[in-house]
């Protein structure tokens, strides 16, 4: 089952999902759609000691990964934060009450002569007030402050992709390295068999007459060198699943089985990638944002020379009750609205330089971004350069193995009808074995370089499948 086919499976299965989380897998598009599926739904990986295909261990260390899991919070922060509310958009309302009660001993004289003596005399407040105040006018700042709340949002969104696309890189190459040990290992296999035909051959001969005792001594000593290769490149193949299962952060004990096939399917060239990097590129999306968002502070600064025109309504009620005194009994209720307008007339030139210095901040990242394309521009041409020379060199190793496989079989066959010499089969099984590292390593390392160019064209992350196999 492909991985777009589960998410899709799980979303029929589970439709318990918050107004928020809803919200959440808007705004990461098909990138956060997949990555809130393996939070959410883990059980869409498979079990750890079932065969781990590389989209498994890509879910797996989605679901484990803590500064994956950090990145995506902040992420929903700041999209919690993108409102028209804290933009400043919408009115201001607060409702506020009071109760108060006192008692108190009281004396008073009038001047008509009356007199007023009372012990404990209670008296008693009670207030409410409902009010708002709607900033209907402020220079146009809150448009500005609404649009850099996005693009804030969005930058954590490319943060939170580039945090990614390393992590891709490490699982590929992680994997791969699985993959090509694990191809090495079965190579080394079959030639031992090799190694123990032409062994048994040799004692045949020697048993017959027909062979020396030096051609079986040397027969046993290259199959002795077999086996300890064979052993060292499983102790490679153990280093590596320890490392795989250290990236998905799991037991490094777990054991698992991998496939052992390598596909190569990018076929762009330097051209048709040219057209698409400077709107695909993670990187420069994030330079981009940065600077979108350093020309909306400007505008938001200078803004502060603008006047503020503000609307405001209240609704007040009031009550007081006295046991004595002048007034035993006040209340009072009703409405009061109106609007008020402030204008910036001096600050001290304070407003000058927070524009001077937002206009600073402007160049300064247009200046990054020109460094970050130059960058970009230098990585993708050294990347497809080692892309298409590893290429070039994995079609002839694919030639190479099948002559060099070819001459290994005639050996064997001369060999052991006499016809060649131990030098000959044993140059053969070498020429095959160097063949076969060669091979197993252009793959890996053109299996790297795809990945990395996918990387620099935006494509390592996709939805369904983050590294295209």
């Amino acid at each position: 089952m492909k991985l777009n086919e589960a998410i899709e499976i799980t979303f029929m299965k589970r439709n318990k999902i918050s107004s928020v989380q809803n919200i959440r897998i808007i705004k990461f598009k098909s990138l956060g759609t997949l990555l809130l599926v393996f939070f959410l739904f883990p059980e869409i990986i498979l079990s750890q000691d079932s065969l781990l295909r590389y989209q498994d261990a890509i879910a797996i260390s989605l679901n484990a990964n803590y500064n994956i899991q950090i990145a995506q919070n902040r992420f929903i922060q700041a999209a919690n934060l993108n409102t028209p509310g804290n933009a400043g958009m919408l009115p201001k309302v607060d409702v506020s009450g009071a109760y108060t009660k006192s008692s108190n001993s009281l004396n008073q004289k009038y001047n008509t002569g009356n007199e007023v003596k009372r012990d404990a005399s209670e008296a008693t407040n009670t207030s409410a007030d409902i009010g708002a105040v709607w900033t209907i006018f402020d220079g146009l700042k809150m448009f500005s402050t609404k649009e850099k709340l996005m693009e804030q949002s969005n930058l954590l969104n490319d943060q939170f992709k580039i945090q990614l696309e390393e992590l891709m890189l490490e699982l590929v190459d992680g994997y791969y390295i699985l993959v090509k040990q694990k191809q090495l290992l079965k190579s080394m296999k079959d030639e031992i068999k090799f190694a123990e035909e032409r062994k048994k051959i040799a004692e045949r001969k020697l048993t017959n007459g027909s062979g020396s005792r030096l051609d079986l001594l040397q027969a046993n000593t290259e199959l002795n060198r077999q086996r300890v290769v064979e052993m060292n490149i499983q102790s490679e193949i153990n280093s590596a699943r320890i490392h795989l299962n250290k990236l998905l952060q799991r037991p490094v004990e777990t054991n698992f089985t991998i496939e052992d096939t390598v596909i190569i399917t990018y076929n762009k060239s330097l051209d048709d990638i040219k057209k698409t990097v400077y709107e695909t590129n993670t990187l420069l999306n994030y330079y981009k944002r940065n600077r979108r968002i350093a020309e909306l502070e400007l505008k938001e600064t200078k803004t502060l020379r603008m006047p503020v025109i503000s609307l405001n309504a209240h609704y007040a009620y009031s009550k007081n009750t006295n046991e004595a005194g002048f007034l035993l009994f006040n209340q009072s209720n009703g409405f009061n609205y109106g609007a008020t307008a402030t204008l910036p007339l001096f600050r001290g030139f304070s407003i000058n330089k927070q524009i001077r210095n937002s206009r600073l901040e402007v160049l300064n990242s247009e200046l990054a971004f020109k460094s970050a394309t130059d960058d970009v521009n230098a990585e993708l041409y050294t990347i497809w350069l080692t892309f298409s020379k590893a290429m070039e060199i994995l079609r002839v190793e694919e030639q190479n193995i099948v002559f060099a496989r070819e001459v290994l079989t005639v050996s064997q066959e001369r060999f052991r009808v006499g016809l060649s010499s131990n030098v000959e089969i044993l140059d053969a099984q070498r020429t095959y074995e160097e063949s076969m590292t060669r091979l197993a390593t252009a793959r890996y390392t053109a299996k790297i370089s795809e990945a990395r160019l996918m990387k620099v064209n935006g494509e390592l992350i996709v939805f369904g499948s983050l590294v295209k196999e």
